[in-house]
């Protein structure tokens, strides 16, 4: 999954010195599952982002199991719903 974003057009991989600076964040853990070291991975993730004003924070975690051969599929889902979380957020603190 990381490996995705670093190849992605729309995201970058966050570092001690950037994160928490973009207002949006992307948090990810992944684990082997025992067993399946090598097919599948689980995965958590927390969509969040302090308002500007800072008055305002907003978080969406989520969970998935993640095949070796469906990482695409699933980092495309995860960047469409962060898009769309993004944009209701954007709307939200416009008003």
């Amino acid at each position: 999954m990381r490996e995705r974003i670093r190849g992605s057009d729309g995201y970058t991989l966050g570092s001690g010195t950037t994160k928490d600076h973009s207002g949006f964040d992307i948090i990810l853990t992944c684990v082997a599952i025992p067993g399946h070291e090598k097919t599948a991975s689980a995965v958590s993730y927390v969509f969040d982002v302090f308002v500007t004003d800072g008055a305002r924070y907003f978080v969406t975690p989520g969970i998935g199991v993640v095949g070796a051969d469906s990482v695409d599929g699933w980092a495309r889902n995860v960047f469409s719903q962060f898009d769309n979380y993004a944009s209701g957020v954007q709307k939200v603190a416009a008003h």
